[in-house]
């Protein structure tokens, strides 16, 4: 699944990508994010994200370990590529950003595995997007900040 948008930001464009080549401080905008670690290639995350809009009446929590790293980008550009595993399911990501003249553009590409099968395409589509827009809000209060 790709999702993509933009936002404008206020601070400068170096700043920008400085802060997020920063886990430390990009990590309070992840979705339930609850550590991370530096490995020798990158960085571990323990996950817990909340999927209680699914309804389900057994489900309201889905937790996983994630590795991710950093992967040489263009100037003005972020790009992280990352994989793990959620409620036993492998997942990847490959998430670019880049930042010019006051603009963050973002596109990220998911591959949930089978958790698509076990909790359906539709569900897993509306749970990603209300965690994107809790992380595109944060970002653009971080990235407006004097």
């Amino acid at each position: 699944m790709i999702y993509s948008g933009s936002i404008e930001i206020k601070i400068p464009d170096g700043a920008a990508i400085e802060l997020l080549h920063d886990p430390e401080k990009l990590g309070p905008c992840l979705p339930g994010v609850s550590s991370f670690e530096k490995e020798t290639e990158g960085y571990s995350c323990k996950v817990k994200l909340d999927v209680s809009s699914m309804k389900s009446s057994y489900l309201s929590k889905i937790s996983g370990k994630l590795n991710f790293s950093y992967v040489n980008a263009e100037d003005r550009q972020v790009r992280i590529q990352g994989k793990g595993r959620i409620v036993g399911s492998s997942i990847s990501f490959d998430l670019t950003i880049e930042v010019h003249e006051g603009k963050l553009q973002w596109s990220i590409d998911v591959n949930y595995g089978i958790l698509i099968k076990m909790m359906g395409e539709e569900k897993i589509k509306e749970v990603t997007e209300e965690n994107i827009e809790r992380t595109v809000k944060c970002l653009s209060q971080l990235l407006s900040s004097d």
